[in-house]
């Protein structure tokens, strides 16, 4: 007789083979859920920046655009909104740096009256726009 063998039973070795294919098979559902999660972030991350940039242009008394770049006067400051490589970047009289969107492939400005319509196309394809509107009897360019 052989005493004290050690290894792992038949049974041992299909129990653990079965929990190894059931996480196996879950996995690309989690993958999925995370992609589809994504999208909503950035969706979320648009909706937020149209909503700060709606607030400015309502504060505004006077707006322009040049190349590609939309200026606001609020309060005695230039805030500037403008495409950064693939990013929308917001500065204040020329200064700073502050990231209001990522993933962004274009932005187009155009004044309107009384206002600005923005189109914005993400890097997954996604349009978005928006019309926004100063508060009535203010300037624009």
């Amino acid at each position: 007789m052989i005493g004290n063998q050690r290894g792992f039973t038949l049974i041992e070795a299909v129990i653990a083979l079965s929990i190894f294919l059931v996480v196996v098979s879950l996995f690309p559902l989690f993958v999925s859920a995370l992609q589809h999660q994504e999208k909503k972030v950035h969706i979320l991350e648009v909706s937020l920046f149209f909503n700060q940039l709606a607030m400015e242009v309502r504060e505004t008394s006077r707006i322009t655009t040049a190349n590609g770049t939309l200026f606001l006067q609020i309060r005695g400051q230039e805030v500037s909104y403008s495409r950064h490589g693939a990013r929308i970047r917001r500065q204040v009289n020329g200064g700073g740096q502050e990231i209001v969107l990522q993933h962004v492939a274009s932005v187009d400005f155009k004044l309107i009256s009384n206002g600005v319509n923005i189109f914005i196309a993400d890097t997954d394809g996604g349009v978005f726009s928006r019309r926004l509107s100063m508060i009535y009897g203010r300037n624009y360019e």
